[in-house]
């Protein structure tokens, strides 16, 4: 874990799952950690990089009630290890919490536009998605020198950025965007479009790969990307990646193993 506000460690836990880490603060989002899909002929390309238990959040946001976002199997794990973490989504993932029985004071409804919450150095906003889940969001999060943007299942809308830098205080450094066009979400010339109007440091694809049926490639968002000057990286599922210093990967991306999170 890193306790250096300077710094900000990530680690993918596969289709639009993270693990964020800054001044000591853990945030979880969207983690699939099961392979509970698979009943429904949706079974995971890769295992699960991590387990709940190693996870330890302080945070958990859930930006969906769709069932690659928020899985119960993993929800309901971190839970029984962490049953002191806060829980957050919008009102439609902290109904779904409040009928497994969590919690409500450990429960917190994100409306965007409307409210934040605060642990320590971290600041979580909800910020509008525009998806078939009418209740999901996006994520503007504050976290130590950091400002992060995590789409969420969203497709792209010319009132996004604007939302975005408002809730944020600022562009993000880091955003982290939805690249299959699959099931209303940004496909990869959308989240381009959508890197070009926020103009962050670090542009980071997501929502591909863990399912045959719902991928894409994501190497022409990166190339793409990179071309006008913006880092971007492939990430693979487990790995953590340390951002730190005045420019984005310091000299370069550090990778380390996933155990270095636990």
């Amino acid at each position: 874990m890193t306790s250096d506000n300077s710094e900000l460690g990530i680690t993918w836990l596969g289709q639009g799952g993270f693990l964020l880490e800054a001044g000591g603060v853990r945030i979880v989002v969207d983690p699939y950690l099961s392979d509970s899909l698979r009943r429904s002929g949706k079974k995971r390309s890769f295992p699960a990089p991590v387990t709940a238990e190693e996870i330890k959040p302080d945070i958990v946001c859930i930006t969906s009630d769709e069932p690659d976002h928020f899985d119960e199997d993993t929800v309901l794990s971190l839970y029984k290890y962490c049953h002191n973490c806060v829980i957050m989504g919008p009102k439609s993932v902290t109904a779904h919490c409040r009928r497994l029985g969590f919690n409500p004071a450990r429960l917190v409804t994100l409306s965007p536009g409307e409210n934040s919450f605060s642990y320590g150095n971290i600041r979580v906003r909800g910020v509008a998605a525009y998806h078939n889940d009418s209740d999901a969001v996006g994520l503007a999060i504050n976290a130590g020198k950091f400002r992060v943007y995590l789409s969420g299942m969203t497709r792209r809308e010319d009132t996004i950025p604007a939302s975005v830098k408002n809730a944020l205080g600022g562009n993000p450094d880091v955003m982290m965007l939805c690249i299959n066009g699959r099931n209303g979400c940004m496909d990869d010339v959308d989240a381009f479009r959508l890197v070009r109007a926020l103009e962050p440091k670090i542009a980071i694809p997501m929502n591909y790969g863990l399912f045959v049926s719902d991928t894409a490639d994501p190497r022409p968002f990166v190339d793409t990307v990179t071309r006008i000057g913006v880092e971007s990286v492939m990430m693979e599922p487990g790995k953590f990646l340390l951002i730190h210093g005045e420019t984005p990967f310091g000299e370069e991306p550090t990778y380390q193993t996933a155990e270095a999170t636990a």
